[in-house]
């Protein structure tokens, strides 16, 4: 089935305007035409797995779709510097999003596969700045590193946006002291 538009009278478009349609038969009807009485269901089929609960069997699969999640082109765009970094965030991210565990241990704590899961499912492009910010401010001895970024991976979405609060009021103090 193709669509296509009525033309513009004059740039204005009423909306007494009706889409026309043209049908495989090569017939123009209109949607106020289609007697939705004959056919009673759709050729669309119901599905409940979306991105946000898929697991991925691969690592290559999860990380695909990790790379698109965090907007990875743009994130290496704006700090070419920091690519291997970013690299090895996804690399991990694709670990955990392909776990078969039952528990993933974050923070020093055994936690839920599927809550560590849907957690690093919400990271977004802000997210991975943050870590990376909070990766080069770190000065302490890091003993497990591959832990210590799933707890900053884990804990972004829920403690950025104090983070960058609390950074606004200080920059606020020192321009106000100036």
């Amino acid at each position: 089935m193709e669509l296509t538009y009525p033309e513009k009278a004059g740039g204005d478009v009423s909306l007494s305007n009706v889409i026309p349609i043209t049908l495989k038969s090569d017939r123009v009807s209109h949607i106020s035409d289609i007697d939705m009485t004959e056919n009673r269901h759709t050729n669309t089929e119901n599905t409940t797995e979306n991105i946000i609960t898929k697991d991925y069997p691969l690592p290559g699969e999860a990380a695909a779709v990790f790379k698109d999640q965090i907007h990875y082109e743009a994130l290496i765009s704006d700090l070419p510097f920091k690519k291997t970094a970013i690299d090895e965030l996804v690399n991990i991210a694709a670990e955990v999003l392909t776990s078969s565990k039952k528990t993933i241990r974050v923070n020093k704590e055994e936690r839920p596969s599927s809550q560590v899961k849907d957690r690093f499912r919400k990271l977004n492009i802000e997210h991975i700045k943050y870590v990376l910010d909070e990766l080069s401010r770190c000065k302490s001895d890091v003993a497990y590193m591959r832990a210590f970024l799933i707890t900053l991976m884990y804990n972004a979405p829920a403690t950025i946006d104090s983070y960058y609060t609390v950074k606004v009021n200080h920059d606020m103090m020192h321009a106000e002291k100036q």
